[in-house]
């Protein structure tokens, strides 16, 4: 009987069409995954019958509409939703508040206005958020820096994201992943960054970011592959915490006021295997014997 099926699973088939409503005639369906294809509909209209969905994943479709909040409300034990690909619209929906199961939440690339609403702080299982490459704007609430389970937090591609990064980030302990390039957050790198020390890949690229680099950057030196500062208002010189950042793959500080010296002790780990510095830019004021081409 239909109730019997709990999974389907079609990845880059070259599906076309709409989900059809009767999606919802397998009530004990747990898991559908169709990302990479052409589908379209109102998800609420093909899922709107299920109670029991963990697992939704129609990333790179052709989806409109607003984010649907049905699916949020009466699937309980939903803990995976990748939205991301789409053509969503509108605001982030205080529904979300109601998924407290969610642990995975992708909605990047669509084109999501409004701000992050507060509610997101109630999804405490949530271990990664991606609502990168939208139209989103306001400051971060202070509610995201309470998912202390969170590994990856990525904001990047949203201009109207301004502000700064609260102190509070010093409680997502787990962090593995910040990317907030590409917005207008700015001011000073907070101190209390450098207790993260499982964080391995930084990206705050193209944004209002100022003050020195800070020396606590060594703090890192055991977890940091991707640094990418570049196009911000640092000022100073290089930071000799970067000879500590031995595992580092990426760094670029380009399109910035810094001057100095990229150390002998850096260009030693100039590479192309694991943890080796394969990238490395600067602006052309900094004096470097083994930068890649250096930026005017």
């Amino acid at each position: 009987m239909l109730y019997h099926l709990f999974a389907v699973a079609s990845t880059g088939n070259d599906l076309i069409g709409t989900l059809p409503a009767e999606i919802s005639l397998f009530t004990g369906l747990k898991r559908f995954l169709a990302p990479e294809n052409s589908l379209k509909g109102d998800l609420d209209v093909a899922f709107g019958g299920l109670t029991t969905l963990q697992t939704l994943v129609v990333a790179d479709n052709r989806h409109t509409g607003t984010i649907p909040t049905g699916i949020l409300a009466f699937n309980p034990n939903l803990s995976l939703l990748v939205l991301g690909g789409n053509q969503f619209i509108g605001t982030l929906p205080e529904g979300l508040a109601g998924a407290t199961m969610l642990t995975d939440l992708q909605l990047h690339e669509n084109s999501l206005t409004g701000t992050i609403p507060k509610a997101i702080g109630n999804l405490s299982a949530l271990r990664k958020l991606e609502l990168q490459n939208n139209n989103l704007v306001g400051t971060i609430p202070d509610d995201i820096y309470s998912l202390t389970k969170i590994t990856s937090l990525q904001l990047h591609e949203n201009q109207g994201i301004n502000g700064t990064i609260s102190p509070l980030i010093s409680k997502l302990s787990l962090l593995t992943t910040l990317q907030l390039g590409f917005t207008g957050l700015g001011g000073e790198i907070p101190t209390e960054m450098f207790v993260l020390t499982d964080l391995s890949e930084m990206n705050l690229e193209n944004a209002q970011f100022s003050g020195t680099i800070p020396e606590l950057f060594k703090n890192l030196n055991a977890s940091l592959m991707d640094l990418l500062l570049n196009n911000n208002r640092f000022t100073g010189s290089v930071p000799v915490a970067f000879d500590y950042l031995t595992a580092l793959e990426t760094l670029q500080i380009q399109g910035n006021e810094i001057t100095g010296t990229i150390s002998a002790q850096i260009c030693v780990e100039r590479g192309l295997r694991f943890q080796q510095l394969a990238t490395l830019i600067v602006d052309c004021v900094v004096v470097c014997d083994c930068c890649d081409n250096c930026k005017e």
